[in-house]
């Protein structure tokens, strides 16, 4: 066992107690993972970036109320993407593509694209169970589904990029 997994369940009480020091190596050790879950789920860095602020401030303030330590990152993860779900759908948010692409690159579609035109909770699925490595089991109450409504909506979704994909590829090749 290593001195990480001996002294965690420490360092998080200690964390819930209001230690920053601990509190910091919470953030150490979660920050990349939910900053690759929110960009999923909102599509946009800058957005991603206040859904992971919006989760620490919230950590910060609830720690002391997770009962599991195990659960930790579960916990985290689903505050996470449900902050990247609520400012991906604020007034605020940033249009996708804002940038003025010509018509042509805009028929080059590739995958970061295709994801950004999905619902949010579409790309919040993904980020749970692609980039989070959440089983169906673990997903299902984030999301409010049953595991096999997870497997069953995780399949459309990963059907519905593929056929886009293959037909603006497609489509590029003909002109």
């Amino acid at each position: 066992m290593s001195e990480l997994e001996q002294t965690w369940p420490d360092v998080l009480r200690r964390a819930a107690q209001g230690d920053a020091a601990a509190f910091g190596e919470l953030v150490r050790q979660y920050d990349a993972d939910l900053k690759r879950v929110c960009y999923v789920v909102t599509g946009d860095a800058d957005s991603a970036q206040d859904a992971v602020q919006a989760t620490w401030e919230i950590a910060w303030r609830k720690l002391r109320q997770i009962r599991d330590y195990g659960k930790i990152r579960r916990w985290l993860i689903t505050v996470a993407v449900n902050e990247g779900r609520r400012i991906a759908r604020s007034p605020r948010a940033l249009p996708f593509s804002e940038d003025g692409v010509s018509s042509v690159m805009e028929r080059d579609i590739d995958l970061g694209n295709s994801l950004r035109r999905l619902h949010v909770s579409d790309r919040q699925l993904l980020s749970l169970t692609f980039v989070a490595g959440l089983t169906s089991a673990e997903a299902a109450p984030i999301l409010g589904l049953t595991p096999a409504g997870v497997r069953t909506r995780k399949a459309r979704i990963v059907m519905r990029l593929r056929n886009e994909l293959e037909t603006n590829n497609d489509s590029v090749g003909r002109l």
